[in-house]
């Protein structure tokens, strides 16, 4: 499979991407882990737009600018999700914890089941 897509192959790029997601959705549900497909998938956009475009390569500097710059300024969610989540366990914590420890960056996308 191909791992760099040029920013014109959108359709192409898409579908890579859709199948990627599955696969780590996959990999999660078989380690006992739940994924959030909308942060994979801006993960992965994160690089798909980045200088070099590589989805596959992962720097510590990469993670920290997925998980501190791109997330913050590309995902939403409603309101109630951020209310609702604890301070020190919610997504901003998990995020800054992640990018403190150049952990992988799938980590930031999965919890562990309750």
């Amino acid at each position: 499979m191909r791992t760099f897509y040029e920013i014109e192959e959108s359709d192409t790029y898409l579908g890579a991407r859709d199948l990627l997601l599955r696969r780590v959705e996959a990999w999660a549900g078989a380690n006992g882990l739940v994924m959030s497909l909308p942060l994979a998938g801006a993960l992965l956009d994160s690089r798909h737009f980045s200088s070099d475009g590589r989805l596959g390569f992962w720097t510590p500097a990469q993670v920290r600018r997925a998980l501190l710059e791109w997330i913050p300024e590309k995902v939403t969610a409603p309101e109630g999700d951020l209310l609702d989540a604890p301070p020190v366990t919610g997504p901003g914590a998990e995020i800054r914890s992640a990018a403190r420890r150049e952990t992988n960056c799938w980590s930031a996308c999965c919890a562990t089941r309750n």
